[in-house]
Order: structure tokens, then sequence, then C-alpha cells
């Protein structure tokens, strides 16, 4: 069983939005977790990643890109800081809502520009991150902004 930030049994679904026309917040992710009593998670391996992805109903997985946790630190929305800061480099600039859940793997997902924070300063500031639908890590808005995002991945302690 997958184990989150490998202290605890922990369960991961995608949690795919009811309305498939309209893009999901990071916000709108939260609760949607929220309403099946369970957090925004990461995925820690390629096993939990794949698996997740495979238990998605067919009608629902093509294109299907997927907000994970991770929300840009405060002292990281300057490009000023992302250009000179060590510790706003790549996975650094993110911190996690969820603090079970371990980044190591992810942040290796990253595309080979991102993060780039694209929009700095402005409300579509790429400072949430999200699986695009061939699996790859990038910064993104937490706003509705480009209709991408129908799923969020959420995450649970399993009853026993």
């Amino acid at each position: 069983m997958p184990q989150n930030n490998f202290t605890s049994s922990w369960c991961l679904k995608i949690v795919v939005s009811p309305n498939l026309a309209d893009d999901l917040t990071f916000e709108d992710g939260i609760r949607l977790c929220e309403e099946v009593n369970a957090k925004v998670s990461l995925f820690e391996n390629s096993y939990e990643l794949d698996k997740c992805y495979e238990k998605v109903p067919n009608d629902r997985k093509n294109g299907l890109s997927v907000r994970v946790d991770g929300v840009r630190k405060e002292k990281c929305k300057t490009t000023d800081a992302i250009k000179s800061d060590p510790e706003c480099y790549r996975g650094n600039t993110f911190q996690m809502t969820n603090s079970g859940s371990d980044p190591t793997y992810i942040f290796s997902r990253f595309g080979p520009i991102d993060p780039n924070f694209l929009y700095a300063g402005t409300e579509k500031a790429e400072n949430c991150l999200g699986l695009v639908d061939n699996k790859e890590l990038f910064d993104v808005a937490c706003i509705k902004y480009v209709n991408v995002f129908k799923g969020i991945l959420c995450g649970k302690a399993p009853k026993y």
C-alpha cells in the first residue's frame, strides 16, 4: 500500500470535477477533497501515479490534467527571488498544504523549463502545481485560467 511520507498507509484517488466543462481552481480542488474526507495530496512514486490514472473512468481520462498539492512560498513570489534565492530554486519554491506529503518524486517530474513563474505579480501568477496529461509537472495558476484542470489528487488514511 502506498506510504504517506513513509510514515503511514495512505489512500490516493484522483477526484474529477462533476462539471467537466469548467476548470478547477486549487480552492475548488481542496473542497472536492474535503467532500470525500480527504486532503490534497501528491504522488510519491511512479506506481502511485500510474495506478491513480488507471482508476479514472475512461470517459474522463482523455487529456485529464490534475492539480496536486503545492503552493508557491510567499518569499518566492517575485521574479528576483526565483533568479537569485537558492531557497526558491525549482521544487524548493513550493510548500505543501498537506504536511504529510513528500514532494521528492513529484518534483522530479518538472518539465525542462518549469517552474518558470509566468505572469508574476498578477492574478494569473503560476503559484500552484499541476500534472498535464503527459504526467509532467508544471507550475500553474491557482485560478480558473486555461480550462485545463478537471481533477485533483486527494489522499486519506485507509479505514481498517
